[in-house]
This record gives structure tokens, C-alpha cells and sequence, in this order.
């Protein structure tokens, strides 16, 4: 199969006269042994640092590294795969994952929108609004934080989840640990949100959290918040660590600290 799909990339390689190749991920990287690469410089992106633990995994992200230049998403992912993979590190450039300024700022765009979804959803601007933004999944920490959020069981505060939803498993078992936990008052799941809808989110909100279980590449909810001038809480780690080391110390969790967290 390899050889066939490669075939017909050096096919459009050679009849749009390209010079640049860039893989931005791991499987098509393995295509790069049968890619002709005469007149061709390759570069690949690392937009994490993936599994480096288990020996196969290893070997299968590996194959990102046998370009000519290799484009880190943050300092954290540049450092780890340096120490993983042992490239040497005049071969990667840092180029930090970005996000749309002029779109999220603290402006609100659309005064009838924006009362809209705040009537759409209930949300009542009384209370403390924290959010928690991330696809619905095991790694992002949602179920973990809800430790955090029976704490303030009995505050004026509702914590909103918005993120992909497609995993239906673990939506399912994060509402029934709300139930079980009687935090239907204070915990509220969007879900997916349009880019438009998540920007009203962030408007709305007094804090946004970054909690997951293990480190990011980058951490993009960070900039988003700083860009619409929230306040953020967010574990000190990863390619987050690298964007909290410019703040506050009050900003930065310990992983998984939840004392710290409170």
C-alpha cells in the first residue's frame, strides 16, 4: 500500500514541480522511504511529544524525526523529543502553536448573540462562572476536577465543561459522577461549542482552568484566555509551563494538586 500512495505523491511532486515536503504527522511520515527526495527538502511537525514510553510507539514516532528540519509547536515539545529521540537540535525550530488574536478579544461581537446563548443556556452572570474547556476525554482531567468543584459545593459558583463531545462513553460517565456527587447546580456540560459560541463562554467567565492528567504540546486554552483577558488556572507543566512562566506564580498549579487548586 505504502509504495502505491507514494506513487502517486511523487506523481504531484513532480508535475506541480515541488520542492518543500511537509508530513505533520506520524503516519504519513512513513511514506518518506519511498518518496523521491532529489530535489526535494522535507520538514515535519512534532505537534506533541507522544508516546515515547512503550518501545513500539517509540519506534513508530521516530519516523517524524528523517526529515531535513523538523518544526517544534513549543520549547517543552522541542526539549522531550531532543531527549527522546536523540535528534540534534540545530535540526528543529521552535514555531509556538498560535490563535487568532484579532478574533478573540474581549469585545463582544454581537449583542443579540450573546444574550442569546446566555438565555440559551441559563447561565446566570450572578454567580461565578468557571471554565473548564477541552474535549470530553479520560486525559483532559474533567472527572478529576469535579473533586475540586464539591468543594465549592454550597458557593454561588457553576463550572461550565465545553469541548468535543464525540466520546459518548466518557460524557455519559461524567454526568453520572455529577449526579452521584449532587453537583447538578454547580456543574454544567455544553459540550461542543462553535468558535463563535466558545468566545461568548470566554466572555462570560471569571476563571478558566487547564487541568488535564498529562502534559500538552502547548496548552492553547491558556493563550485564548490570556487573549480575552480571563484569568487563568492551569497545571505548571508541558508546553504550558513554557506560557505560565511568563506570569504570576498564583497562576500556576502543581499537577494535580487539588489543595493548591481550592
Amino acid at each position: 500500500l505504502m509504495p502505491i500512495v507514494a506513487r502517486k505523491i511523487n506523481k504531484i511532486i513532480n508535475e506541480n514541480n515541488i520542492n518543500i515536503l511537509h508530513i505533520r504527522s506520524r503516519a504519513p511520515a512513513w511514506l518518506l522511504p519511498y518518496i523521491n527526495k532529489k530535489k526535494l527538502k522535507t520538514v515535519s511537525t512534532f505537534h506533541n511529544v507522544y508516546g515515547h514510553h512503550n518501545i513500539i510507539k517509540k519506534f513508530y514516532s521516530r519516523q517524524l524525526s528523517n526529515v531535513d528540519k523538523i518544526v517544534a509547536i513549543s520549547k517543552y515539545v522541542k526539549d522531550e523529543i531532543v531527549k527522546n529521540y536523540q535528534i540534534n537540535q540545530d535540526k528543529i525550530i521552535v514555531i509556538n502553536r498560535g490563535i487568532d488574536v484579532n478574533f478573540l478579544n474581549a469585545d463582544i461581537d454581537n449583542q443579540k448573540n450573546y444574550i442569546y446563548f446566555i438565555n440559551k443556556h441559563k447561565i446566570n452572570m450572578q454567580n461565578k462562572i468557571i471554565l473548564f474547556p477541552g474535549r470530553l476525554t479520560e486525559w483532559k482531567g474533567q472527572l478529576e476536577f469535579l473533586k475540586i468543584a464539591e468543594y465549592f459545593k454550597d458557593k454561588p459558583m457553576v463550572f461550565y465543561f465545553v469541548g468535543d463531545d464525540k466520546n459518548t462513553s466518557y460524557l455519559k460517565k461524567l454526568n453520572q459522577e455529577i449526579i452521584k456527587k449532587n453537583l447538578n447546580h454547580n456543574c454544567c456540560i455544553l459540550g461542543h461549542l462553535n468558535k463563535n459560541e466558545l468566545k461568548i463562554m470566554y466572555k462570560c467567565s471569571d476563571i478558566v482552568i487547564s487541568a488535564p492528567l498529562k502534559p500538552e504540546g502547548f496548552c492553547r486554552i491558556i493563550s485564548e484566555t490570556l487573549s480575552m483577558k480571563k484569568m487563568i488556572l492551569a497545571y505548571h507543566f508541558g508546553g504550558a509551563k513554557n506560557q505560565l512562566d511568563g506570569l504570576d506564580s498564583i497562576y500556576k498549579i502543581m499537577p494535580q494538586d487539588f489543595n493548591e487548586m481550592k
